[in-house]
């Protein structure tokens, strides 16, 4: 349990600005509707917001995963050896950054 709390360690403070910017966001949207009008190759404004908040949360949440599993237990250099490991992430990493 002692190696959990350190991935964990301040995420829960993470996790309520997170959920503030959100209501944020929401709230903007709710008094800015026509931003969700529209659309950009046959997808709509709402699923590009919604991409473009999303990815970046998943993106953040991949980054401190792996960065934490890998700092206090190895998890992934101990699997597939520092250079492998490394490169996985870092494929990982690009492709999430691209989005």
């Amino acid at each position: 349990m002692g190696i959990n709390k350190h991935i964990f360690q301040y995420q829960a403070l993470h996790l309520v600005l997170l959920l503030i910017l959100l209501a944020l966001v929401a709230l903007y949207v709710s008094f800015n509707p026509q931003i969700l009008l529209g659309s950009y190759w046959d997808i709509s404004a709402t699923t590009w917001f919604c991409l473009a908040i999303t990815v970046p949360i998943i993106h953040q949440i991949y980054v401190m995963l792996v960065w934490r599993f890998e700092l206090y237990q190895r998890t992934f250099s101990q699997r597939w050896g520092t250079h492998q490991a490394f490169k996985i992430y870092t494929i990982g990493f690009s492709i999430l950054f691209a989005s």
